[in-house]
Order: structure tokens, then C-alpha cells, then sequence
């Protein structure tokens, strides 16, 4: 099953992990509240779990017989999260259109408004932060943007095929500046695992599950420790 990932670096630095999920198990989503956390792992470095929402509602249906009839509707929205110490960043799994409830109850427990910032990492930095040697993975796609062609005219390129195809690209923008939007890769060791790397840490895992996702967690931290000039 297709996993998709994005990870926000957190502001202002909240407090220690294990307080905050110390506060998240006190905030804990039962029957007699609406909101709150489900806890899978709380430590020094990371707390992972969920954020349930139950949102409840009435719809009115048309009966010919009985009139209008009211039906009470129920969903429980699922917010799946990871809280790391070293970076400080939230990583979430499948993440819903708006995480605002998420944040607003991470808010709370941390006794301060939470901001989420983007982090500004390109997939070529997030490509060379996995552990290994360059000929360690192989990317088989690439798509660029901002190929400019002329004053007035520019070009957006994407390249597939089963080798590694950043030769190719290489041929196609020659003395111009080409963007990687996205890039999928594969690494042969781990046979079965296809990871899309995209701008500002998105990612998807098309093949390889929670091995897969372990690893873009790890590169992603070199990456941003690379950045700060850890």
C-alpha cells in the first residue's frame, strides 16, 4: 500500500518528548471526549501515535411515507504522527487536508501555540543524504521544472526508463538550470523498495512499507543536520 509522508520542523522548540507524551496520554480520545490522542510509543528521542476526531452530524432524508427523517452521522478522522527529539520534527503518515485540529491540541498539551514550518529540502539533498555510495540506489524518474528556453518560454521535462536516468537529464538541460520537482528511486539491496522523493519533505512510498519509511526518516535527518551545519 502506497504510504504518503511529510515532515514540518516545529516552532518554538516545545518541551522535553517524553513530558509532552506524558500530556498526550493525559489528553487521550475515549467515549466522553470528542478529541485526543492514542499513544503507540513514548521516549527520550520520539512519541508516535494518532489523532482522533469525531465529528458528529444529522442528515434530513426525504421519506414518502414518514416525512423527513433524521439520520445521525458519525466519522472519526485519524491524524497518524511521529514527534522526533534530534531533529525537532513531526512526520506524518497519510496526513488529512487540514491538520489544524492536530496542532491545536499539540498546542495545548505543550502549554504553546505550535507552529508548523515547512523545510525547504530539494530531492536532490534528500537523494544524497541516504546512507551508501551514489551507486548504492538507482533513480529511474525525474521530472523538472523552470528549463528556461527563451525569455518568454520555459519547459518542464520527466524521464523514466528501468536504468538511472540523471545522465539522460543532463543531456536535455545542458547549460541551464533544471529543478527536480520529483524523482522516484530504487535500491537494489532492498529489493522491492520505490520511494518518490518531492519538494519541501513530501514523499511517497509506492513499494516497501515501514523499512522504507524508516530510511527516508534517516536520510531526511542528515539532511537537515546538514543544512543547520550540524
Amino acid at each position: 500500500m502506497k504510504l504518503r509522508l511529510k515532515w514540518f520542523e516545529l516552532s518554538p522548540r516545545i518541551l522535553s518528548i517524553s513530558s509532552l507524551g506524558e500530556r498526550m496520554l493525559a489528553s487521550q480520545y475515549n467515549r466522553r471526549r470528542s478529541a485526543g490522542f492514542k499513544l503507540d510509543t513514548v521516549r527520550r528521542d520520539f512519541v508516535s501515535g494518532v489523532f482522533l476526531e469525531r465529528i458528529e452530524w444529522e442528515d434530513e432524508v426525504e421519506d414518502p411515507a414518514e416525512g423527513i427523517l433524521l439520520l445521525r452521522r458519525v466519522e472519526v478522522r485519524q491524524t497518524q504522527f511521529r514527534i522526533s527529539a534530534s531533529p525537532r520534527t513531526l512526520e506524518l503518515l497519510n496526513p488529512p487536508r487540514s491538520v489544524q485540529p492536530f496542532v491545536d491540541h499539540l498546542s495545548q498539551c505543550a502549554d504553546q501555540d505550535v507552529r508548523l514550518k515547512d523545510i525547504p529540502l530539494t530531492p536532490e539533498d534528500w537523494l544524497a543524504s541516504f546512507q551508501g555510495k551514489p551507486n548504492s540506489y538507482i533513480v529511474t524518474s525525474i521530472t523538472t521544472a523552470g528549463i528556461t528556453l527563451s525569455s518568454g518560454t520555459s519547459a518542464t521535462i520527466s524521464i523514466s526508463g528501468s536504468e538511472d536516468v540523471r545522465k539522460y537529464l543532463k543531456q536535455f538541460a545542458t547549460g541551464r538550470t533544471a529543478y527536480a520537482e520529483r524523482l522516484t528511486m530504487t535500491i537494489p539491496r532492498y529489493i522491492g523498495t520505490r520511494i518518490e522523493l518531492q519538494a519541501n519533505a513530501r514523499a511517497c512510498v509506492l513499494e516497501g512499507g515501514e523499512a522504507a519509511r524508516a530510511m527516508l526518516r534517516g536520510a531526511l535527518e542528515v539532511a537537515i543536520r546538514m543544512r543547520s551545519g550540524q
